[in-house]
């Protein structure tokens, strides 16, 4: 890719984990089309210090696997 990037739009906070969601967008080298994929990434941190980062593609799924309730 050329001109990679990750655009973070929106940040919640469940306990331990940071649910970000995240665009990954770039350029293609050689034929310059545009691309680019939304993802959700849930980074569990302990003592300030990421210790687990996961990737998921809706904000449903991540929620499930770090549990919806607010700490």
């Amino acid at each position: 890719f050329d001109n990679f990037r990750a655009d973070v739009e929106d940040i919640v906070q469940r306990g331990e984990y940071v649910i970000a969601a995240v665009v990954l967008r770039g350029r293609l080298r050689g034929s310059g089309e545009e691309v680019q994929l939304a993802e959700i990434h849930v980074w569990r941190l302990r003592d300030g210090l990421a210790v687990e980062v996961r990737e998921y593609r809706t904000l449903d799924q991540a929620l499930d696997a770090v549990g919806r309730a607010e700490p």
